[in-house]
């Protein structure tokens, strides 16, 4: 294990990130949008607008946030963009949680 003076720049930087995904999937706006693409498969903006009746430019700012987070990849259709899970990144986010659950409960029955 490392000592807090021991940690690298990089693995703090990848402390943060894990944060930042954990932070945007949990997100009360994205719940919805993981749910519609969990049980359709996926779907294009207009999909996803019609049936989860939300703001256009706040579903935009959401998914923009989502992609970046890696929970969703996009693929290029004709006429639109369809949006898809990233069932392994989301995989790898859940796996984080789990582990940072179960250090936190460690941490709880220790004090």
């Amino acid at each position: 294990m490392h000592a807090w003076n021991t940690i690298s720049r990089t693995s703090d930087d990848k402390v943060t990130l894990a944060i930042q995904l954990l932070e945007t999937v949990s997100k009360d706006e994205s719940i919805p949008i993981l749910e519609f693409m969990r049980k359709r498969g996926g779907g294009t903006f207009h999909d996803i607008l019609l049936s989860l009746k939300i703001n256009a430019q706040d579903l935009e700012r959401q998914l923009k946030q989502l992609i970046a987070a890696g929970a969703l990849k996009t693929k290029k259709k004709t006429t639109a963009t369809y949006y898809t899970l990233n069932q392994g990144r989301l995989s790898t986010i859940s796996q984080v949680a789990g582990r940072l659950n179960e250090l936190r409960l460690e941490g709880v029955k220790k004090s």
